[in-house]
């Protein structure tokens, strides 16, 4: 096989593999997930610890033991 034939065998791989990228981000880029709503209940109690605004849009909530040896 020649030197030109490898060369333009190698460009054709690497348009492909090109195109295929392409291709592939454009169709996923139209598949968004569904938004997940969270239950507006809120967990937190009067007596909770609790930093900054009790009432924000988001509340993070952190579980931990303290006597877990790890």
């Amino acid at each position: 096989m020649s030197t030109r034939t490898q060369i333009w065998i190698a460009v054709g791989f690497a348009v492909l593999i090109t195109a295929v990228t392409i291709a592939a981000t454009v169709l996923s880029k139209g598949q968004e997930g569904k938004d997940i709503l969270a239950s507006k209940t809120s967990a937190l109690t009067a007596d909770d610890w609790t930093r900054g605004n009790t009432q924000a849009k988001v509340t993070v909530i952190e579980y931990g033991d303290f006597q877990c040896p790890a």
